[in-house]
């Protein structure tokens, strides 16, 4: 872990250790870098720089090593935008081609959208005991909970077909008919790829790792963490439902990006939700001697029309 990662687990650690009282627990700071983030924990965004600024992005960049959206980017790259910026999606093709000289050069009747990515949070709570809260030995598997809660909840939103709503994107499954998968691997991925109409020169084929497995039995190259497949960039994720394969091109898929944030506490109360989702009891983090980091992932993105196909029901 980088130092400023390790600093910013620290001063989590010394807000556990003093019942979350800022005040003990920047006299207690075992450093001038441990005592600068406990400063600015809990601070708007435009606020956060220097030390903590370095911290989440070294957070960030030890969970995008489990992140779907980062194990996609690394092989075809997503459409990058900032949040709330107007831009163009282009809905139909130019004409490009050869003029004699001084001829009027072709052009199509051009359709364009213009979109923007409003400003979107993901957000989730990470329960602990106060005693690994605050123990320095803990700090890796500490470390570990966070980066987790991190990579797998962007990644499970991302691959979705949960519809869009006021205050999250769609998945980018939503509103794409699923095909129906088979028993036959071989057939379900030229299924995928014959219904694609993206550009498979930038595509993207996803599937869970024991998925990735089977199609290794089938496909050099290819496995449990992903590699090519037939000539394609495979991903795997384990957020991927077992029996789902896409194929994406994320290219026309617009993303937006603005890092996270974390905060403490040990004196609130969560309302928890039961499998179903649906409000189940209210658990108070003092009663219980618990503690509660908070996570807060700045994120959005939009898929354009066909820029993922996918099918369902894979028996394999």
């Amino acid at each position: 872990m980088h130092n400023n990662a390790r600093n910013l687990i620290k001063a989590l650690q010394a807000l556990a250790r003093t019942d979350g009282q800022r005040t003990l627990a920047e006299s207690s700071a075992e450093s001038g870098a441990v005592l600068s983030i406990l400063k600015q924990l809990g601070t708007s965004t435009d606020n956060i720089s220097g030390d903590l600024g370095l911290a989440y992005r070294e957070i960030l960049q030890l969970a995008q090593r489990r992140s779907l959206i980062s194990k996609i980017d690394a092989v075809a790259g997503f459409r990058k935008l900032p949040f709330e910026v107007p831009a163009l999606e282009q809905t139909s093709g130019t004409i490009v081609g050869f003029i004699g000289e001084g001829a009027a050069i072709p052009a199509s009747e051009l359709d364009f959208s213009v979109r923007k990515l409003a400003r979107r949070k993901l957000s989730g709570i990470v329960p602990v005991t106060r005693e690994m809260a605050s123990a320095m030995p803990a700090e890796s598997a500490l470390s570990r909970d966070l980066i987790r809660a991190v990579a797998d909840g962007e990644s499970a939103a991302f691959f979705s077909n949960a519809a869009a709503a006021p205050d999250s994107p769609a998945g980018i499954l939503a509103g794409v008919t699923p095909g129906t998968g088979s028993s036959n691997p071989e057939n379900d991925v030229a299924a995928l790829i014959s219904a694609f109409s993206g550009d498979l020169d930038g595509a993207v084929i996803l599937t869970n790792p024991r998925n990735g497995v089977k199609l290794a039995a089938l496909y050099d190259g290819t496995g449990a963490r992903g590699g090519e497949l037939a000539g394609i960039g495979h991903v795997t994720h384990s957020e991927i439902p077992d029996g789902e394969i896409a194929i994406i091109e994320p290219g026309r898929i617009m993303l937006a990006d603005d890092g996270l944030e974390i905060d403490y506490s040990n004196q609130a109360t969560i309302a928890t939700l039961d499998s179903s989702g649906d409000p189940a009891e209210d658990v108070s983090l003092w009663q219980h001697n618990l503690s509660a980091y908070r996570l807060t992932r700045w994120l959005n993105w939009h898929p354009a029309a066909g820029s993922v196909t996918w099918l369902n029901s894979c028996n394999w």
